[in-house]
C-alpha cells in the first residue's frame, strides 16, 4: 500500500476488488436509499422538533414563575434556535408565548400587559422592555 493510500484512509470492498473512500461509500449509499426512507425521517424530525420547542416554551414560562429570569431567557433562546437551524416556523400560538426584542417569555400579570383595542379588534401584548405584539381577534370580512 503506498503512502499516498494510507493518508485517504481507504477501504477494501468485495464488489469489484478495489479500494474506494469511505466518503464516497457513504455516499453511493445515501444515493441508493428510496426517497420515501428520507422523506419519513425528514417529518419524524419536524415532529421531535416541534415537540421540543413547545417543552423549552413551557419550561420558559415556568422558569420566570420561579423567579429565574436568566433560565426562562435561555430556554426561549435554544427554542428560537432549533426553529432556525432546522428550518422549522414557529407556529403563531408559540411565537405569542416571547418578546422578540428582549427575548423573554410572555407571561401576563408577571412582565405582560394585555389591552384590547376594540376598533382594531386586537389584542396588544406590552413587555416590560417596551416591545409591542398584536394579535387580530376577529377575522376581517
Amino acid at each position: 500500500m503506498s503512502y499516498m493510500a494510507r493518508s485517504r484512509k481507504v477501504s477494501w470492498t468485495a464488489v469489484g476488488h478495489e479500494f474506494e473512500s469511505r466518503r464516497a461509500h457513504a455516499n453511493l449509499f445515501i444515493a441508493q436509499m428510496p426517497n420515501f426512507c428520507v422523506e419519513s425521517q425528514k417529518s419524524s424530525l419536524r415532529q421531535i422538533i416541534y415537540e421540543r420547542i413547545d417543552i423549552l416554551l413551557r419550561q420558559a414560562a415556568s422558569a420566570l414563575r420561579a423567579g429565574e429570569p436568566n433560565y426562562a431567557k435561555r430556554y426561549v433562546y435554544l427554542a428560537r434556535r432549533l426553529s432556525m437551524r432546522y428550518n422549522c416556523r414557529m407556529q403563531k400560538s408559540q411565537r405569542a408565548l416571547f418578546c422578540k426584542s428582549c427575548g423573554m417569555p410572555s407571561v401576563p400579570g408577571l412582565n405582560t400587559k394585555v389591552r384590547l383595542r376594540k376598533r382594531q379588534k386586537a389584542a396588544e401584548h406590552l413587555c416590560s422592555c417596551g416591545g409591542k405584539k398584536q394579535f387580530k381577534y376577529c377575522k376581517a370580512k
